[in-house]
């Protein structure tokens, strides 16, 4: 698996934290940019959820990392029944639950789209993964925010903007701890 694949060589294990900080990082700078655009509360809940992040960001596993993974980069192929994926210009080796931030987002409402995420996906979330997936959550969300301000879309700033608050929302995390388990344990006995 490719992202399992980054997480295997020291180079990997040290440029993670280093990309996944600036990832943050510039995350950080634009909210600050935009500063009157956004409610002070969701500035507030963007600075906390980076300061988790990278408070723990040493203990997240290494992953080569789409960047911007979510709906917006996938394209359902009906003729072959098949997903594909697009906008790649982001990728890069980051810390692996970055990829899950806006999925996450998804399961809430529809928690088996996250059994058949991690199906595929291969592995369960180590605690911090699971400790941090909501912050990465709130940090995609205010990223998407961001990124539609700057297109001036009044429709995507809308969605983006619901988009935050529902992930600044969501208390404890937006993944159930015990729901990656079994999936993992499924696949070990298959």
């Amino acid at each position: 698996m490719l992202h399992d694949s980054a997480g295997r060589n020291d180079e990997s294990r040290t440029q993670a934290p280093r990309a996944t900080a600036l990832y943050v990082q510039r995350i950080r700078a634009l909210v600050r940019q935009v500063g009157a655009l956004m409610p002070m509360t969701q500035q507030d809940a963007v600075e906390r959820s980076a300061a988790i992040v990278l408070e723990h960001i040493r203990d997240l596993p290494a992953a080569f990392c789409h960047g911007t993974f979510g709906p917006s980069t996938w394209e359902w192929q009906s003729q072959s029944q098949t997903l594909s994926l697009t906008g790649f210009g982001r990728s890069q080796i980051m810390a692996a639950v970055i990829d899950l931030a806006r999925p996450a987002l998804l399961w809430a409402k529809q928690p088996s789209l996250r059994d058949w995420f991690f199906k595929g996906f291969g592995r369960a979330l180590s605690e911090s993964e699971l400790l941090v997936l909501k912050h990465m959550s709130v940090l995609a969300t205010a990223e998407d925010l961001l990124h539609a301000i700057h297109l001036r879309d009044r429709e995507s700033i809308s969605a983006a903007a619901a988009a935050l608050r529902g992930a600044i929302d969501k208390p404890g995390t937006t993944l159930e701890s015990g729901s990656t388990t079994s999936v993992a344990a499924k696949q070990t006995r298959s």
